[in-house]
């Protein structure tokens, strides 16, 4: 419902109003999004001397074109390309979707039967998962994306293998650990709010050239959330 509500209210892309030539719509959402007295004419020349510049440049609409995003003509196009979709890529087979949809049977495997406690237990999961996230903006632009990328991987790492130790624990000797599970849990949620969860959105686009970001992120969330997650 909201996103059929939003779907009324929600704005074009003035910078792609300007490359279909509609300038004028392009002004009015410029000036629609910005504050009243904010200088439209230059913020409209900004994007025009971008689109300037990619075309001036060889990367124009009409040079860069999917087949360049699929077989990468360059050795920086490839790097570009295959970072971005790495990244991307990581972001849905690390198993996040997985583990949060079956966060309740976990718990239960590891002897918290008791629906209260349950949701207890999930509730302060969810929260410290979003509280890691106010923690990760100013650590990315302080320390980098890449040092946050990795130590939050390698902290999901861990949890991954506390988590199937616990498991495999509980299959063998019938012995229930339920604050290793949460503990490896609570771990797993904080490094992905950490690193990988936001900077899975952040970094590709940060990757991208403006003349190829909307072609290659177009199709790659698609194949990611519809076949990696599937996989995942």
């Amino acid at each position: 419902v909201l996103i059929i509500l939003a779907a009324f209210v929600m704005m074009e892309s003035p910078r792609w109003l300007v490359l279909k030539g509609r300038e004028r719509e392009a002004r009015q959402v410029i000036c629609s999004l910005h504050p009243k007295g904010y200088d439209v004419d230059d913020a409209f020349k900004t994007i025009n001397e971008s689109i300037e510049e990619n075309q001036e440049g060889g990367a124009g609409k009409e040079t860069i074109g999917y087949n360049t995003i699929l077989c990468p003509p360059t050795p920086a196009l490839k790097r570009m390309i295959f970072t971005g979709f790495g990244t991307a890529i990581s972001h849905q087979l690390c198993g996040i979707d997985a583990i949060q949809y079956y966060l309740s049977f976990i718990l239960k495997d590891a002897g918290i039967v008791d629906r209260l406690h349950q949701t207890q237990i999930l509730t302060c999961l969810g929260v410290l998962k979003l509280l890691c996230l106010f923690v990760a903006g100013p650590m990315s632009d302080r320390f980098g994306r890449r040092p946050l990328l990795f130590i939050s991987l390698s902290g999901m790492i861990c949890a991954l293998v506390l988590i199937t130790w616990d498991t495999m624990m509980n299959e063998r000797n019938g012995e229930h650990h339920p604050i290793i599970t949460i503990l490896g849990l609570a771990t797993y949620l904080c490094f992905f709010s950490f690193g990988l969860g936001p900077l899975g959105w952040v970094l590709p686009p940060e990757i991208f050239s403006t003349s190829i970001r909307s072609k290659v992120r177009s199709r790659s969330r698609p194949l990611c959330v519809d076949v990696f997650d599937w996989i995942a």
